[in-house]
């Protein structure tokens, strides 16, 4: 039965603070006591009032502080005093003592009013406190009053019901019922009530159920309470709070779900080992997995065996039992005087692997024969690691013979090996340890984080790309830029394609690199050296005109012109002849480069012939524009030149013309050939422009 809607109780949760009323009391009090005063001076001196003095004082220690206790004394005692004389200059013995009981019950009301204060502030600091627990601890702490004739009502609500509740606190101190309109309708008539009368027998309830939050959430609660005030005869106060268990009963939820697929992954993962063990034991190569020993200071002393392929027993010639048992140095003690104890123990403390290749070893069990074997060391943990061997004993017993072979041969193995990783939904899930050997980093370093986190951004966006082309189905080849743990930036050649499991199902992208710089920097070079000229890195003649052909058939889209300089250099000819070609080299760089700079970022230079240069200024506004440009390249390149020879100085004669639309290279350098001749015929060092003039020959 569910609970009535009940109205929150006018009861005060904490006790009445002194304020205007008790001031109003203790008035009215002091005004109590002048009047007895005054009645007892009206009153024959045979009737007594002294006695009834304190009955102000003793109400006065029921709710004033102590403070005005004794003020209100201290006004008894002067007003019993001055009652008790009434015409005598002295008081009685009798009178004497009424007083002194009435200073005895003032003392008494001070004291009483004290501690009624320190009680007080006691009461408001626990109830403060309570009230702070009851805003921090997790989940929603209350008090609930269960009303003898059914139903309840919340006496106190923590804050936490804001974040589990979605309600306010007020709400459920106004209304009950707003709590259990978001109790699930299944659980109502299992939970009844937040506390049914079969609890109250032990005392305690203990309860799971459901709520659906103003908002949609389907939550999970736990109630936990216990009874406060157990008389049957009067409602039952209790305490308890309300826990969210949402995740714990997903997490019940789903075990109960998965017990059946866990069963089978287990018996898949059995079946796996058994593979993996067959694969190992398959193995030509001698393979085994070691456990690191260390001291007191955390020092590597030597490694126990943890696993053993067939090639490995049989070459140490022990079983698997025996070898768990015993220590590596004790099995080939030579390795601590090779060097290759050591070196193991750096492999564990670098997280590098090693690679060793013609390592030479004197084998005791062959009375000391010298034995050569390729040695590889994989960290698969801070303590176990990884050791693979190789016997290379005929290949190093011709090394003699076959040294500059065999030198290729090692530099070729040593930088053949690709780096492979597995992709599943842009994140990394495994990479092969040879990518420490290649950049640096250490397998971990990159798993669990995305592709792309190590790749140049400006390839971000075509990476991307060429990705969903990969889950399509098909197979790509992509260059990027990846970092390198030192910072440095590494061209890579990836092969990547869609990875399948061994059900033959999809399972992410399966990708294979290796850093291609050499290349990528020769085709760099190659392209560099194809569309510069070697000597002023300008462009060379057959760039400018290609760039020249793809520019001047294009109609113009806006009111800006492009303009073509052509340049000379003024009796170039006489400095080889005078200061040799050496210094006639370092004029032309030198010239190329004042050059570059009087050009804006989008306008082109090129070398055309030996002492021609050719200008390509795009988005000029006219042909005075130009004019200016070229008359800033002039004076730049008449500025003296250092050579080995001396200094010397050089001239230049521009011809400058405009682009016109559609017009073919050779004839618009043809014409800014003829202004620039014309510029040599008025003398040289000067810039003439293509007009009309210059046309007609005027």
């Amino acid at each position: 039965m569910e609970p009535r809607s009940l109205e929150r109780p006018k009861v005060p949760l904490s006790l009445p603070r002194p304020g205007r009323q008790g001031e109003r009391r203790w008035v009215l009090l002091t005004l109590a006591m002048v009047g007895i005063f005054l009645v007892d001076l009206a009153l024959p001196k045979e009737v007594v009032l002294l006695p009834f003095y304190w009955i102000p004082v003793v109400l006065a220690a029921g709710f004033a502080s102590p403070l005005q206790v004794g003020a209100l004394s201290s006004e008894a005692l002067a007003l019993g005093i001055m009652s008790s004389r009434h015409g005598d200059l002295f008081p009685s013995v009798e009178t004497s003592t009424r007083l002194l009981g009435l200073m005895s019950i003032s003392i008494v009301a001070i004291l009483a009013a004290r501690e009624r204060q320190r009680r007080e502030q006691t009461i408001r600091s626990l109830e403060t406190r309570f009230s702070q627990i009851a805003d921090t601890v997790p989940g929603v702490l209350y008090e609930y009053l269960q009303e003898s004739f059914g139903g309840g009502r919340f006496l106190v609500v923590g804050a936490g019901c804001r974040e589990l509740l979605e309600l306010e606190p007020e709400q459920l101190l106004d209304e009950a019922q707003s709590f259990w309109r978001l109790v699930h309708q299944e659980d109502v008539q299992r939970l009844g009530d937040l506390h049914p009368e079969g609890a109250a027998s032990s005392g305690s309830f203990t309860a799971d159920f459901r709520i659906t939050t103003p908002s949609g959430t389907l939550k999970w609660l736990n109630l936990s309470t216990r009874q406060l005030r157990p008389d049957v005869n009067q409602p039952s106060l209790w305490c308890g709070v309300m826990l969210d268990i949402t995740e714990r009963k997903q997490a019940e939820n789903n075990l109960q779900r998965s017990h059946t697929e866990r069963a089978a992954t287990e018996e898949r993962l059995r079946h796996e080992r058994g593979r993996l063990r067959a694969t190992l034991d398959a193995l030509i190569d001698p393979h085994v997995v070691l456990q690191a020993i260390r001291d007191g200071k955390a020092h590597i002393l030597d490694f126990t065996y943890l696993d053993a392929n067939s090639a490995a027993r049989q070459g140490i010639d022990r079983s698997f039992d025996e070898l768990r048992t015993v220590r590596l140095s004790t099995v080939m003690p030579g390795l601590e005087k090779t060097g290759l104890l050591n070196r193991c123990r750096t492999v564990l403390k670098d997280q590098r692997p090693l690679d060793l290749d013609g390592f030479a070893y004197d084998d005791e069990r062959q009375g000391g024969e010298r034995r050569w074997f390729d040695v590889r060391a994989v960290p698969m943990g801070p303590d176990t690691l990884s050791l693979t061997w190789r016997e290379v004993s005929e290949r190093e017993s011709a090394k003699q013979r076959i040294a500059a072979s065999e030198q290729r041969y090692r530099l070729l193995a040593e930088n053949s090996f690709d780096v492979v990783m597995h992709l599943r939904q842009g994140m990394i899930e495994w990479v092969s340890p040879s990518l420490s050997a290649m950049l640096g980093w250490r397998p971990e370093d990159w798993v669990g984080r995305s592709s792309t986190d190590f790749m140049d951004p400006s390839t971000h966006q075509q990476y991307a790309e060429k990705l969903k082309q990969v889950e399509a189905g098909t197979s790509i080849v992509t260059r990027d830029l990846v970092q390198a743990k030192d910072g440095n930036r590494h061209w890579i050649e990836s092969h990547t394609k869609p990875y399948l499991d061994m059900d033959g199902k999809p399972d992410g992208l399966v990708t294979s690199f290796r850093t291609v710089d050499s290349e990528v920097e020769a085709e760099q070079t190659l392209e560099r050296r194809a569309s510069t000229d070697a000597l002023t890195g300008l462009l060379n003649r057959h760039e400018v005109l290609q760039r020249l052909e793809t520019i001047t058939p294009q109609v113009r889209r806006s009111s800006d012109d492009s303009g073509v300089l052509f340049c000379d250099l003024d009796f170039f000819k006489s400095i080889n002849d005078t200061h040799g070609h050496a210094a006639g080299d370092t004029v032309l760089i030198t010239v190329a480069q004042r050059l570059r700079r009087c050009l804006r970022s989008n306008d082109l230079a090129a070398r055309i012939g030996g002492d021609e240069m050719l200008v390509l200024l795009h988005g000029v506004r006219d042909l005075d524009n130009a004019l200016v440009i070229a008359e800033k390249i002039r004076l730049a390149v008449a500025e003296p030149i250092s050579t080995e020879a001396g200094t010397v100085t050089i001239t230049l004669s521009i011809g400058v013309t405009l682009m016109r639309t559609g017009e073919q290279a050779d004839s618009l350098i043809a014409r800014a050939d003829a202004a620039m001749y014309l510029a040599k015929q008025k003398g040289r060092n000067r810039v003439i422009p293509l007009t009309e003039e210059v046309v007609s020959g005027n």
